[in-house]
């Protein structure tokens, strides 16, 4: 972590003491990056095992910028950014990895679960009833329409959540990312039961 800090040169380091926990186990920020934050790495430390360098952007980046960042952080590496083919058979080796996340609130999606008393509202399934006090109030909560299809800046409403277990969450997933998939699933899984 010290070397990750000091190679990235971070222009913001903050750690749990800067965040809120919230009943999910996530952090928050206490308060708003500042603007010099943005376009610079951040260097997040939770705790000794977790360690992260962020970027942020303050709108969506171009296909150019995100590249530019990739190769900047890569080339801090010894040897610079490498093929996954050149080491096979190598494990837990560091790699840089880039991903943009749309920013989501928990806060209605926990409402929804909350509401669906974390019942499966594809195939009934209740961890709870399932797996005891290990199990109670868990449950996933599936974006109807996937973030990836609404443009930026639509307001998420709780109609456009369904509550649903593990299972089926990954097999709505692997649908079309329709609207209609949930009721599709359902009418898939009851036919395989008869």
């Amino acid at each position: 972590m010290r070397r990750a800090a000091k190679e990235f040169d971070p222009s913001l380091r903050f750690s749990s003491r800067n965040c809120e926990t919230h009943g999910d186990g996530s952090f928050r920020l206490s308060r708003s990056l500042p603007r010099s934050a943005f376009n610079r790495p951040i260097m997040e430390s939770y705790n000794d095992h977790e360690a992260y360098m962020t970027y942020c952007f303050r709108s969506a980046p171009s296909v150019e910028q995100v590249r530019g960042v990739i190769v900047r952080l890569a080339g801090r590496f010894e040897g610079g950014p490498s093929e996954p083919e050149e080491f096979p058979q190598e494990r837990n080796r560091l790699r840089v990895r880039l991903h943009l996340v749309r920013e989501r609130s928990s806060v209605q999606a926990d409402t929804v679960k909350r509401k669906a008393k974390f019942t499966c509202q594809v195939c009934r399934f209740n961890f709870g009833e399932e797996y005891g006090e290990l199990g109670q109030a868990y449950a996933e909560a599936h974006h109807v329409v996937p973030l990836s299809k609404l443009r930026e800046g639509t307001k998420i409403r709780e109609k456009d959540f369904k509550v649903v277990c593990a299972n089926c969450h990954r097999m709505l997933h692997r649908m079309g990312g329709e609207r209609t998939d949930p009721a599709t699933l359902k009418r898939l899984l009851r036919h395989g039961r008869r």
